[in-house]
C-alpha cells in the first residue's frame, strides 16, 4: 500500500468465497490489509483481535470507516461493493478515510495459494470516471446445435462490439437427470451457470426458475421473485450481485427486459432481449439502453438459455401442465 509514492503495506485480496469466508479468522494479526471483493457487510465473530474496516464503492472510494472489536456483526451498507480488513488503528495510520479512493495495483500480484501482496495506492477523492461501464450497441446472437440425439447441445452465440464473443450453452449436461444447467462464456464477460436440480430435471430440456441456483463467477447471486403476483413485472425475478440489484421480468413468450436498478451513483440499465425467426433462422437481439457492465451483458444472455416462462401466468399453467405430463410418462416406463 502506498501514500503519496511512500509504500505502507501489502494488501491480500480475497476474490473467491473462500477465501472471503474465511478473511482473518483464525490469525492473531495481520502485517498489512485484506481486500474483500465482492462484499458489502463483514463481521468479527471469531476473530482474535480488533480490525478496521473501510466500505468501499463501485469506483473503490472509501464510504466510511469503522472499527469491530471481536464478536461483532457489522451492518450491510448498501452502496458497499468491497471491504478493507486491517488491524486496529492501521488505516487511520495510513491515511485511509471517508473520500480517499483506493486503486489497486495488479502488475505486482501473483496467483497460487500464496500470493505476494498486491500494491494499493490512496488518492484524494475526485469525480468518479465510470471506466467500467461501456455504451453497448445491439447486438445479435445466433441459434447453434452440435451433437448426437442423447448429447446433443445448443444454445446462442455472437459478438458484442464492445465486450466480444458470447456463447450460451443450454443444457450444459444433456445426459445428467439430476440438474439442468445453463452456462454463458465469453472473452470480455465473467462466466455464469445457472442450475435446476430435483425429480423434474429429468423431463427438462431447459433449466426452470424452480429449486435453481444462480453463480456468477465465483459468487452466487441472491434471487428471489412473487410467484403469485397478478403483473408480468410483479412475478419478475430478482437479483442481487456485489451490491447491485437487478429485476428480470417477461414482456411475452419471446421478449424479456433485465434492467440493473438505479442507485445513488448509478443511474441504471436496461437491457431488452427479443427472440425472431424460425427454425435455422432463430436469432436473438440484444438491446441496450444506458451503459452496462460485463456483468448486465451475462446476465441477459444467460436467460437466452433459461425456460423463463413461469414470469407469466399463461406461460406457468402451460409449464405446469407440461411437467406434470411428463412425470407422468416417466413412470410407464
Amino acid at each position: 500500500m502506498t501514500i503519496a509514492g511512500r509504500p505502507v503495506a501489502g494488501v491480500e485480496i480475497a476474490a473467491t468465497y473462500r477465501t472471503r469466508r474465511r478473511g482473518l479468522l483464525g490469525r492473531d494479526g495481520i502485517g498489512g490489509a485484506m481486500l474483500l471483493t465482492p462484499c458489502g457487510s463483514v463481521h468479527s465473530v471469531g476473530m482474535r483481535f480488533a480490525i478496521d474496516v473501510a466500505y468501499l464503492d463501485r469506483d473503490l472510494r472509501v464510504l466510511t470507516v469503522r472499527t469491530m472489536p471481536p464478536g461483532r456483526v457489522g451492518l450491510p451498507r448498501p452502496r458497499a461493493r468491497h471491504v478493507l480488513e486491517a488491524e486496529a488503528g492501521a488505516l487511520t495510520e495510513w491515511g485511509v478515510r471517508r473520500g480517499v479512493t483506493v486503486v489497486i495495483d495488479t502488475r505486482r500480484a501473483a496467483h497460487g495459494p500464496n500470493p505476494r501482496p498486491r500494491t494499493v495506492v490512496l488518492r484524494p477523492a475526485r469525480p468518479a470516471r465510470r471506466t467500467m461501464h461501456s455504451a453497448a450497441t445491439p447486438f445479435v446472437l445466433h441459434h447453434w446445435k452440435e451433437g448426437g440425439r442423447r448429447e446433443q447441445r445448443s444454445g446462442w452465440r455472437g459478438t458484442s462490439p464492445e465486450f466480444g464473443d458470447i456463447k450460451v450453452t443450454s443444457p450444459l449436461n444433456p445426459s445428467s437427470s439430476e440438474s439442468v444447467v445453463a452456462e454463458v462464456r465469453g472473452g470480455s464477460i465473467p462466466t455464469a451457470t445457472f442450475e435446476s436440480r430435483g425429480i423434474h430435471a429429468e423431463v427438462l430440456t431447459l433449466p426452470t426458475l424452480n429449486r435453481m441456483t444462480l453463480r456468477l463467477g465465483d459468487a452466487t447471486v441472491h434471487t428471489s421473485r412473487n410467484r403469485w403476483a397478478p403483473t408480468h413485472r410483479g412475478r419478475a425475478l430478482h437479483m442481487r450481485y456485489g451490491g447491485d440489484r437487478y429485476r428480470l421480468w417477461a414482456l411475452n413468450r419471446r421478449r424479456y427486459v433485465l434492467t440493473r436498478l438505479p442507485d445513488s451513483e448509478d443511474p441504471g440499465t436496461r437491457i431488452t432481449v427479443a427472440r425472431s425467426g424460425r427454425s435455422r433462422r432463430r436469432q436473438i437481439t440484444v438491446t441496450v439502453t444506458g451503459r452496462a457492465v460485463a456483468a448486465d451483458i451475462t446476465l441477459a444472455a444467460l436467460f437466452t438459455g433459461v425456460d423463463r416462462s413461469v414470469l407469466t401466468r399463461r406461460g406457468t399453467v402451460r409449464a405446469f401442465i407440461s411437467r406434470a405430463f411428463g412425470l407422468f410418462a416417466q413412470t410407464q416406463y
